[in-house]
């Protein structure tokens, strides 16, 4: 009995404060919120079931000759072609507004099935279908930044042809769309980049000549207080054969210019879009536009298209149409 007691007094003791002979209460701690859980996001290789991909995009016709050749266009997130990918038949329809070489832009659609695949890997997915001489290929490729490939977006490549829309290249950014009430609105970050695209001169009396422009570097940064884009693309061509669907071997980089981009961030959204000048010089350009979005979490990565049209400059008149891809540095 006196064990039990005296094993109760000490109990009553370390409950006890520092001063007075009553019993303290210990306080009710305050409870820590619970953070509330941000957007989920599905990586892209992960996506499963049917669904349709906005885009912002880039048509460019390709003509043997005459100034058909610049008459690029790029269109705003959302406005560009529709990429419909159909999982029971493992196909995708893409549809679109393609400039062509003379005349009003044309809409154009084509499905590609499961038998036209020629490539199917971690980097891209290629179809090829044969139509009366003229290219049609889709590719949805995965975008790499120093080799490391991006989660949530992708690059689609359009070669298509019929008798009204004669060889025409279009690019296109999409992918996991960055939610929009996840889109940062405080700070800024800058992103590292990969560019890709085509070139072309013409005049009214000469060819075309056409440059790949994988070779070309580019920077961005976004204030998401004030919403204000800013990049600069660095465009370097390679010689290219637009019939053989690669650059001529063995042939160097030629410089084409520096530009300098400005644009805005959507009000409310995950896109973006803006406008080029030339870094130095006097040349003078046509329509230069950039129109993009952000992907995966809190804007992580990002894409747009470009389409650039020098006049009068030291190529004469020049096109150029492509994309720009990244990630947080």
């Amino acid at each position: 009995m006196r064990k039990i007691l005296l094993l109760g007094a000490m109990l009553t003791l370390s409950a006890c404060g520092g001063s007075g002979g009553g019993i303290a209460s210990t306080p009710t701690p305050t409870p820590t919120p619970t953070p509330t859980p941000g957007p989920t996001y599905t990586k892209f290789a992960d996506l499963t079931g049917d669904r349709v991909f906005q885009t912002a995009s880039v048509t460019m016709p390709i003509v043997s000759s005459g100034e058909g050749a610049i008459n690029s266009h790029s269109q705003a997130f959302g406005s560009g072609y529709t990429i419909d990918f159909d999982a029971t038949n493992n196909s995708y329809t893409v549809s679109g507004v393609l400039n062509v070489a003379t005349g009003a832009p044309v809409t154009h659609s084509q499905t590609f099935v499961q038998s036209e695949i020629t490539r199917n890997d971690a980097d891209a997915l290629i179809f090829s279908k044969p139509s009366a001489g003229q290219p049609n290929v889709f590719i949805i490729s995965v975008p790499k930044v120093n080799s490391v490939p991006l989660t949530y977006t992708r690059i689609s490549a359009w070669n298509t042809g019929t008798t009204s829309t004669p060889n025409v290249f279009a690019f296109a950014m999409l992918g996991v769309s960055t939610k929009t009430g996840d889109v940062p609105t405080t700070g800024s970050a800058t992103y590292k980049a990969g560019v890709g695209g085509v070139a072309s001169t013409a005049s009214a009396a000469a060819a075309p000549v056409f440059y790949d422009l994988s070779h070309s570097t580019a920077t961005l940064s976004a204030d998401f207080a004030t919403g204000a884009i800013a990049t600069d693309l660095t465009l370097n061509g390679v010689l290219f054969n637009p019939l053989t669907g690669g650059p001529t071997a063995g042939q160097p980089d030629v410089a084409l210019g520096i530009f300098n981009g400005t644009g805005l961030l959507n009000a409310g959204a995950n896109t973006f879009g803006g406008s080029f000048s030339p870094a130095s010089g006097s040349v003078s350009l046509g329509s230069s536009n950039f129109f993009g979005a952000f992907f995966g979490p809190q804007a992580l990565e990002f894409g747009y298209v470009y389409d650039l049209r020098t006049v009068n400059g030291a190529f004469g008149d020049l096109a150029a149409s492509g994309y720009v891809y990244g990630i947080k540095q």
